[in-house]
C-alpha cells in the first residue's frame, strides 16, 4: 500500500500534546474524513461557497480606486502560503499545501488537500486635507488539490477576482446661484469570483504544463446621486436624486503555465515557471435605472423609472504576464522565490470606451520559507514553517496628473501544524500579514496605508487507501 514520505508524516508531529494529536486536531480532522467520505466538498460544499461569495462584495473597506475597470484586483496573490511570501509562487513549487499561482505545478500535489482561508483588512485613507479609517473581513478563498497521476495533479476552488468598494461626496456651485449648492455622492459595491479548475501535468524530466479555466461571475452596481443643500430662494431638499448603473458579468477566463525544474550538483532544485492569463471581452448585462429616494426616511424608494435592462455590452480584460525563479534546498526545508508580472490596464475597456485613469501594472517580489527542522520532536516551533517576503510595483491606477500610482509592502507568516489522527490525515494552521503603502508617490492621490491579514486551514490525507489491518 502507499505510505506517505517521512516530511508528511513529521509535519504533524507526533501523537500527545496539544499540537501532537490533540483532541482539537481529532475533532478536525475526523469532522474531514467524515465530510469527504459523505462526498461533502462535491456536494455541499461547494454550492454553499459558491453562495456565499455570490451573495456579498468581498469588500475589505473602503477603496477609492476601485471605481476604475472592473474594481479593485485581489489582494495580493495565491493562497496563505503565497502571501506570507510576498505573493510569490509561480517558481515555488509544494507537495504539502496547493500550487494555486502555476498549474503546472499541480503534479507536486502528493496528498489530497482541502484549504479554506479567510482575509481581513485595516486601511487608513489620507489626502492633504481629510482622513479616514476603514476596513473589514471577508471568506477569502478554497481550494481542494487533487493528486490524478504521479505526473498529473489538480485543483479545483473558488477566489475573488476583484472588488468594488468606494464612497465619496463632493460639493458644487449651482450656475446663476451664488448661494446654491449640490451634493454629489457616488457609490460602489460589488465583486467578481472565480469558480476555477486546474490541471497540470508533467511531460519529460522537470518540464510541465498547465491549464486552468474558470467561470468569472458577479456583480457591480454604482450609483451618483445629487441632492440641494442651499439655494437662494428655498433650503435643503428633503430628496435626493439618484441614478443607478448595474452590471451583471458571466465569462469564462483561462491561464496558461509551464515549469521547468533543474536539480543541481549540490541536491537543490532549481525552478523557472510562466504564467499567462490570456486576455477576454467578458460579457455583461447590463441595466439602468433613476429614483428619487427620501433623505429623511432611511433612503427609501419615493419614485422609479427603468431607463433600459438586459442590455447586452462587453468589458476588455487585458492579458496579464508573470514570470519567476525559484530555489529549494535538497531537504525542501528552506526555499526562496523571485518573480516579475504585469498587466496592460490602459488596454482595458467598458462598452468599447478607454478609461483615461487606467494605466499598465507591474510587480515584482521576492519570497521565502523556512522550517527549522521537519522531523524535531523535542521543539514544536522547529517543525513550524516561517515565511517572509517583499513586494513593490506599479498600479493600474493614475492620478489627475497622469501619475502612475505605486504599492510597495513587507509580508510575513507561519505554518503551524496541528497534530494527526492517522498515518494518513493531517492538518496545517497558516497565517500571513502584509504591511504596505499604496500611492505613497503622488501629492495629489489619497494615500493608503494598510494591514493585511489571512488565517486558513489546509486538511491534508491520502484517499483510496485499502486497509489491511483493522
Amino acid at each position: 500500500r502507499p505510505v506517505p514520505d517521512s516530511a508528511f508524516l513529521c509535519r504533524f508531529g507526533p501523537r500527545g500534546g496539544w499540537f501532537g494529536g490533540c483532541t482539537f486536531s481529532r475533532v478536525i480532522l475526523s469532522a474531514f474524513s467524515a465530510a469527504r467520505r459523505s462526498a461533502f466538498v462535491a456536494g455541499v460544499a461547494l454550492p454553499v461557497v459558491v453562495g456565499a461569495f455570490g451573495a456579498q462584495a468581498q469588500s475589505l473597506g473602503n477603496s477609492p480606486y476601485s471605481r476604475l475597470g472592473i474594481g479593485e484586483p485581489t489582494a495580493g496573490a495565491g493562497l496563505v502560503r503565497n502571501q506570507g511570501m510576498g505573493g510569490t509562487g509561480v517558481a515555488a513549487p509544494t507537495s504539502l499545501y496547493t500550487n494555486e499561482i502555476n498549474p503546472a505545478l499541480n503534479w507536486h500535489t502528493k496528498y489530497v488537500t482541502f484549504d479554506v482561508g479567510i482575509t481581513g483588512q485595516l486601511k487608513d485613507l489620507k489626502t492633504s486635507s481629510q482622513e479616514q479609517r476603514t476596513g473589514n473581513a471577508t471568506l477569502g478563498y478554497f481550494a481542494l488539490a487533487l493528486p490524478i497521476r504521479p505526473r498529473w495533479g489538480a485543483v479545483i476552488g473558488l477566489r475573488p477576482l476583484s472588488t468594488t468598494s468606494f464612497e465619496n461626496r463632493t460639493e458644487i456651485g449651482v450656475a446663476n446661484d451664488p448661494a446654491g449648492r449640490v451634493e454629489v455622492q457616488y457609490k460602489g459595491e460589488g465583486g467578481l469570483s472565480q469558480a476555477y479548475m486546474s490541471h497540470g501535468y508533467r511531460i519529460v524530466g522537470g518540464l510541465s504544463a498547465g491549464l486552468e479555466a474558470s467561470y468569472v461571475f458577479g456583480s457591480i452596481e454604482t450609483t451618483t446621486s445629487t441632492r440641494v443643500l442651499a439655494a437662494t430662494n428655498a433650503g435643503a431638499s428633503s430628496e435626493r436624486s439618484v441614478l443607478l448603473d448595474r452590471r451583471r458579468y458571466g465569462d469564462f477566463l483561462f491561464r496558461g503555465a509551464l515549469a521547468y525544474e533543474q536539480k543541481l550538483t549540490s541536491g537543490a532544485t532549481l525552478t523557472a515557471g510562466a504564467v499567462t492569463q490570456f486576455g477576454t471581452d467578458l460579457s455583461v448585462m447590463r441595466r439602468r435605472g433613476v429614483e428619487r429616494r427620501s433623505v429623511t426616511a432611511a433612503d427609501e424608494v419615493l419614485e422609479s423609472l427603468l431607463l433600459s435592462d438586459s442590455v447586452r455590452s462587453r468589458s476588455t480584460l487585458p492579458a496579464s504576464y508573470t514570470v519567476g525563479f525559484g530555489l529549494t534546498n535538497a531537504t525542501n526545508t528552506r526555499s526562496i522565490a523571485i518573480e516579475a508580472s504585469s498587466q496592460a490596464w490602459s488596454q482595458f475597456r467598458a462598452d468599447g470606451r478607454a478609461q483615461r485613469s487606467l494605466g499598465d501594472a507591474w510587480r515584482v517580489a521576492v519570497g521565502g520559507e523556512w522550517t527549522p527542522d521537519p522531523a524535531s520532536v523535542e521543539s514544536y516551533f522547529r517543525r513550524v514553517t516561517y515565511r517572509t517576503g517583499l513586494y513593490a510595483g506599479q498600479t493600474g491606477w493614475l492620478d489627475r496628473d497622469g501619475t502612475a500610482l505605486r504599492d510597495a509592502g513587507v509580508t510575513w507568516g507561519f505554518a503551524l501544524p496541528l497534530g494527526k489522527v492517522s498515518t494518513f490525515e493531517g492538518a496545517t494552521l497558516q497565517t500571513s500579514f502584509a504591511y504596505g503603502q499604496r500611492g505613497f508617490n503622488s501629492d495629489v492621490a489619497v494615500r493608503e496605508t494598510y494591514v493585511r491579514g489571512q488565517i486558513g486551514i489546509a486538511f491534508s490525507s491520502i484517499w483510496f487507501v485499502k486497509r489491511r489491518i483493522e
